[in-house]
């Protein structure tokens, strides 16, 4: 397949960058948040174009307990089936919206927070592995100590998504792939 298509081959079989390659996908207003789910402890790497910080995480148990108690709340929000009982639908819809700050603050300061005092960035480029890959990102709050104690009342905080433009990779070979198509269209066109 790499011989007769390449461009096939690194789309579908992707070769692991170096960290040096990966950091040069990044400009100055861009980092990546890159995630590994283990079993006993995951990891986070915070790369930026000059730096690369490892972060050990929870392992997989507790990282997909806590986010699955925020899927859960947000999944009531998926539409309606004809058999469901409208008040109960209403009370569970009530009381998703209670809980769902402290659920959503309780991810995040998991999955943001040892990187939340390095995040003076423009743009973050999240590379999601295991059940990550189903958790919105840019509607977690950005974790800090002055919203720990918002967090356990029932205002929402200010989500990711309102101070950062959030973007979703699979990998980072996928982003260099795209980078180098985005290049090679450029100076194609006339």
């Amino acid at each position: 397949i790499r011989n007769r298509s390449p461009r096939y081959a690194a789309l579908t079989q992707p070769q692991p960058l170096k960290p040096a390659q990966i950091q040069q996908l990044l400009d100055d207003e861009t980092c990546l948040l890159q995630y590994s789910i283990g079993e006993e402890r995951s990891y986070l790497w915070f790369v930026t174009r000059n730096n690369i910080r490892p972060y050990t995480l929870p392992g997989r148990a507790d990282i997909d307990k806590t986010i699955n108690a925020l899927l859960e709340v947000i999944k009531v929000h998926e539409p309606p089936l004809p058999s469901d009982n409208i008040q109960n639908r209403i009370a569970t819809m009530r009381a998703a919206h209670v809980t769902y700050p402290k659920r959503a603050f309780d991810v995040s300061n998991i999955l943001l927070k040892p990187v939340t005092a390095r995040m003076g960035f423009k743009r973050i480029v999240i590379v999601a592995d295991g059940l990550l890959q189903y958790l919105p990102f840019g509607a977690l709050p950005v974790p800090s100590q002055a919203n720990s104690k918002a967090a356990s009342s029932s205002q929402p905080l200010a989500p990711l998504i309102a101070n950062f433009e959030a973007v979703y990779e699979p990998s980072a070979s996928v982003l260099a792939l795209i980078r180098r198509d985005l290049r090679r269209t450029a100076r194609s066109k006339p």
